[in-house]
This record gives C-alpha cells, structure tokens and sequence, in this order.
C-alpha cells in the first residue's frame, strides 16, 4: 500500500469514526441542552418572574433546535414561565424514551410485546390511576428476569400512546419531578 492510499484510508476511518461519535453524543447534547435551558427557567421561576424575557425565548429555541420534533410535540414557547419550564421537563422526558439505552434491540421487542405481561401492565396501571414509577411497575408486573422486558415494554407502551408519562408534581427548589406511567385512557388524553 502507498503512502497516498494510507493515508487516504486513514482519513475515512477517521471521519468514520467522527461521525459515529457525533451519533453517539447526540443524546448527550440534547439531554445537555435542555438542563441549560431547564436552569435558566429555575432561576426566572425562583426569582419570582412571570414572564420569559424575548431575548432568552430566543436563546432557548436555539438551544433546543437539535432536539427531534417528536420529542419538541410538547414544548411550549407562550412566554410564561412556568409553563416553558413544564413544557421542557416534558420535553427531556421524550428524550429519555427515545434514548437508545431505553429501548432494547429490535429481536427482544417480539418478546416483550407478550399479551399477558402487558395486561399485567394495564391491570396495575387501573389500580392505581394516580400512575407509577417504572420501578413500582417493574416490582408488581415482573421482577427478577422480566425487569428489563417489563421495562421495555412500558416503554414501547408509552411510545405507542397506550400509556403516558407524567411528571410527579412540580419540583420544589433544587428537585427533579419523577417520572411516572398513567393509562392513557384513563387520563382523557392532554
């Protein structure tokens, strides 16, 4: 091999490499993207402001112009604080359902799209309309071996509109809300 072709083969791994890299931080990026804008929104609805000031309406599209649109469905710029900042919670939740860790590999979805395990799942979540954690729907759907299939599957539910995620209340200072599964059907839909 020449000099010439060595490096030429080198350049394309390397920009093979760059490009794997840029998909693989993708998530990162946004995820990123949306604890900034999430802190400034904090800081306005700690101070007591009502209203987002234009300029960081401006700043926060821009921040959050990576993010897919399915994810954005629920982002909502109106100008009022506390509606920004819930609309981008819900935002960075769609995010975490799309996050490739989330969803298991396309030949365990056959698996997890079992019947009874989902009637598990929708049993559970009419018992408690209120909704659940994923780790209380995993402890009284599966456990043991079924808690990544349980998981999956609530997640591919949640996908699918079957159920939706909802966020625990609103935060108090320095607090995350949790996430939680409601039926969809039992919430009449947003």
């Amino acid at each position: 091999m020449s000099v010439a072709a060595a490096s030429l083969a080198i350049d394309e791994l390397a920009e093979e490499i760059d490009a794997e890299n840029d998909r693989r931080y993708a998530y990162y990026r946004m995820l990123h993207a949306t604890e900034r804008v999430l802190s400034s929104l904090e800081d306005l609805n700690l101070a007591g402001v009502g209203r987002v000031p234009d300029q960081l309406r401006r700043e926060i599209r821009l921040a959050l112009r990576e993010i897919p649109a399915s994810c954005m469905e629920p982002f909502r710029d109106r100008g009022r604080v506390q509606e920004t900042l819930d609309s981008v919670f819900e935002v960075q939740e769609r995010l975490f359902l799309r996050r490739a860790g989330d969803r298991p590999p396309p030949e365990e979805l056959a698996e997890m799209d079992d019947p009874s395990r989902r009637d598990r799942i929708l049993c559970a979540l009419r018992a408690a309309p209120e909704g659940l954690t994923t780790f209380d729907l995993v402890v009284r759907c599966g456990g043991g071996d079924e808690t990544a299939l349980v998981r999956g599957l609530i997640l591919l539910m949640a996908e699918e509109g079957t159920v939706r995620f909802a966020l625990d209340g609103r935060p108090g200072p320095g607090q995350r809300p949790r996430r939680y599964f409601a039926l969809e059907e039992a919430t009449g839909g947003d």
